[in-house]
């Protein structure tokens, strides 16, 4: 516990905090933030700070700084765990020592701004925005911004610090006390999980997520992009997925590396801000693919051995009697396939946005399976015609799409492949300018 009265702010300490967290830009050199994607919904996500932290005691004996290593969403922190670079433990403040450290901060920073003590009730207002849940300290801090006697003299750090933490609290770890301008490495992390519900997509439009066509696009939660020097965030994918592109916020002093185009299991983007902007969004984009191996795989040989059967009825003649005349062994065939359409769509340990997003691709071996039990059951029951023929034209058709739908990125990944090998590379620009000049000859006669 810090020695403090709880009813009053210690402007010492709050102006202490305020410099740091006002210059965390200079003492603050790299900031790394790695999200994790595991089994299931469960994530990790790790932050690892390289700084020189300035000295900011509080009540502790002088062998221990308390140092603000960044912010964090309001909610419960589950599996939290700070070590410092040799992996040893260490403390962090709890909620009432941090949040009487930040709100002496910011009645440090509206005594200053305002050249007078604040009220009680001010203070309040204040303390409130502070120690309230997120959405409700939102509120607060807007209709302070609003509100807040001789708010035209009050600075904007004041303001951005208070609206950052209505949302978010200040992260404090106590440290040993090392010599001045010492450069040290905190790590922290805690539990993660990106919810599936978060893709922007419509219903068609997951459609062609899950076959390939687009990637799925997310918001990523980041918090003191410009408290920094250089920020770092890279995401790791579990099985299955592909990262596919990574953005950070727009307004970085340098648009190198900002933005990753993808590709492989890790997608990493840097940036240095050297204004506020970028923490006003607290987004960066994220985008990842179905990758081919895997569940679109086994739904695209699911979707084309059901087309195959569908299309052979369609041209060999006499597919209906040969059918009748097999009796139970062709049932048989027809009711062991949509069992191993069942083995094919089990997948035990994957991620819970890989389930979301390949739900189309279950949901058409599904639509196979129950197509060959329909048939299967039809020449059991010995149906008549015309309905006999509806089923096999309807199958057939619904069967067409899915097989069209899932085969078309297959093709165009075949297509670019080959256009990649010299030889056929080479023959097609034969061809192409074979062609090219049967145009010119054409043309030369349609001229004379």
């Amino acid at each position: 516990m810090l020695k403090h009265s709880p009813g009053a702010p210690c402007l010492i300490l709050g102006r202490r905090t305020a410099d740091a967290l006002a210059s965390a830009g200079k003492w603050r050199h790299r900031k790394v933030e790695s999200l994790r994607m595991f089994g299931g919904d469960r994530g990790r996500r790790k932050v690892s700070i390289d700084c020189t932290p300035p000295r900011v005691t509080c009540g502790h004996s002088g062998a221990t700084d308390v140092v603000p290593l960044g912010l964090i969403r309001k909610r419960p922190m589950k599996h939290f765990d700070l070590v410092d670079a040799s992996g040893t433990p260490l403390p962090v403040l709890g909620r009432a020592d941090d949040g009487h450290i930040t709100w002496s901060a910011l009645c440090y920073l509206f005594s200053r701004d305002l050249e007078r003590r604040l009220s009680r009730s001010e203070q309040e207002v204040l303390r409130t925005a502070v120690f309230a849940p997120r959405e409700r300290g939102r509120e607060l801090a807007v209709a302070a911004m609003q509100t807040f006697p001789d708010r035209h003299k009050i600075s904007d750090q004041a303001f951005g610090l208070l609206y950052d933490t209505s949302t978010h609290f200040v992260l404090y770890c106590l440290a040993p006390r090392k010599r001045p301008n010492t450069r040290r490495i905190f790590k922290y992390s805690y539990a993660w999980n990106l919810l599936p519900g978060t893709v922007k997509a419509r219903w068609f439009q997951r459609i062609l997520i899950a076959a390939g066509y687009s990637p799925a696009v997310f918001d990523l939660d980041i918090a003191g992009a410009s408290d920094v020097a250089s920020y770092h965030l890279e995401v790791h994918v579990s099985e299955g997925l592909q990262a596919a592109g990574l953005e950070l916020p727009e307004g970085a002093d340098h648009e190198s590396g900002r933005v990753d185009p993808g590709g492989g299991s890790v997608a990493h983007a840097v940036a240095s801000y050297s204004s506020q902007e970028a923490d006003r969004t607290w987004k960066a984009v994220f985008a990842m693919k179905v990758e081919w191996r895997g569940v679109r795989t086994n739904s695209l040989v699911v979707t084309l051995f059901t087309f195959m059967v569908f299309l052979l009825h369609q041209i060999l003649p006499g597919a209906d009697q040969a059918l009748k005349d097999a009796g139970d062994g062709a049932v048989a065939v027809l009711l062991v396939v949509p069992a191993a359409y069942g083995i094919f769509g089990a997948r035990a340990g994957e991620s819970a946005v890989l389930s979301s997003l390949v739900l189309p691709l279950r949901a058409a071996m599904l639509t196979c399976s129950a197509l060959l039990v329909a048939i299967a059951a039809s020449i059991v029951g010995a149906l008549r015609e015309p309905y006999l023929g509806c089923l096999w034209l309807i199958g057939f058709i619904v069967v067409s799409l899915m097989a069209a739908l899932q085969a078309g990125p297959l093709l165009v990944s075949a297509r670019r492949y080959l256009s990649a090998r010299p030889a056929l590379k080479g023959l097609w620009s034969i061809q192409k300018r074979a062609k090219l000049r049967k145009h010119r000859r054409n043309d030369g006669q349609i001229a004379r």
